[in-house]
């Protein structure tokens, strides 16, 4: 895309190449995510699942996107572990009550609909920046920042799902 090209004709450039399966990808996101906004039995098998496929698909998609190097593998690891590390020392304990072994019934949230839109956006991004700057794919500074976001941001899931499982105290619960 030339670059004298105003913002508003660049964005309508952008969103005209965004192929259609794409918003599909964010309807499909954005209604699992208001699903989570809601209180729910879980299992733990379907807790450990959802955190290990979400860190998979984003240390693959950082891995795929940026290139099978060991910065970019180091970089998602410490953005993972940061993250883990800091939602587990900040936040209080999750509302779960553990219904049975290995069941638990689990507040709703808008954490998981917020971080599965971030992760999106910034796919988004990273998609359309290297389209415009394919050059950028081999930037350290861009391919370790962008893998730590994405390790940051699977280590959201990875630590509610550890907040859920360290859980033992049984919280009021409204499971509707």
């Amino acid at each position: 895309m030339p670059s004298h090209l105003p913002l508003t004709e660049v964005v309508r450039q952008i969103l005209l190449h965004t192929p259609f399966w794409v918003w599909g990808i964010l309807l499909i996101i954005t209604l699992i995510g208001v699903r989570q906004s809601r209180d729910s039995v879980v299992t733990r098998r379907r807790l450990i699942g959802v955190s290990v496929g979400f860190s998979i698909y984003s240390f693959v998609g950082a891995m795929s996107t940026l290139g099978f190097h060991a910065d970019v593998a180091l970089a998602w690891m410490v953005g993972s572990l940061m993250s883990v590390s800091a939602i587990l020392w900040l936040s209080g304990p999750r509302e779960v009550r553990q219904l049975s072994d290995g069941v638990y019934g689990v507040s709703g949230s808008l954490v998981p609909l917020f971080t599965m839109w971030s992760i999106f956006a910034l796919r988004y991004a990273v998609a359309v920046s290297l389209v415009m700057h394919p050059d950028w794919a081999h930037l350290s500074s861009f391919s370790d920042t962008v893998a730590l976001l994405y390790g940051a941001f699977s280590g959201v899931f990875v630590a509610r799902t550890l907040q859920v499982l360290r859980s033992r105290q049984t919280a009021p619960l409204s499971l509707a």
